[in-house]
């Protein structure tokens, strides 16, 4: 897919446009982000690092499920969704900077 600089400012308005309304809709604004920018990249989780330290969205336990079986090499079936506590939360902070690549 090519763009005109005039198609990546069209693109970059509506993008603005759903930005505005994340707050009151942040499910919604994902699936419409993702709508806009098909074949481009997909959005799987917008939040904050406290929210994937200890949120219950099913994102966070599953990177936290995956720093914990990949990174520290802990498998454990109940509990490895629980949130990080002070003591891992460097090691978390360096799985996230690799996480997705």
């Amino acid at each position: 897919m090519t763009f005109e600089e005039e198609d990546w400012l069209q693109l970059r308005d509506t993008l603005r446009k759903i930005a505005k309304e994340f707050q009151s809709s942040p499910r919604q604004s994902i699936t419409d982000f993702n709508s806009q920018l098909k074949s481009l990249l997909q959005i799987d989780w917008i939040g904050s690092f406290e929210e994937l330290l200890s949120g219950d969205e099913d994102f966070a336990r599953k990177v936290r499920v995956s720093f914990r079986e990949d990174w520290i090499d802990q498998p454990s079936p109940t509990g490895s969704s629980r949130g990080i506590d002070s003591s891992e939360t460097n090691e978390f902070i360096e799985f996230l900077d690799q996480y997705g690549i």
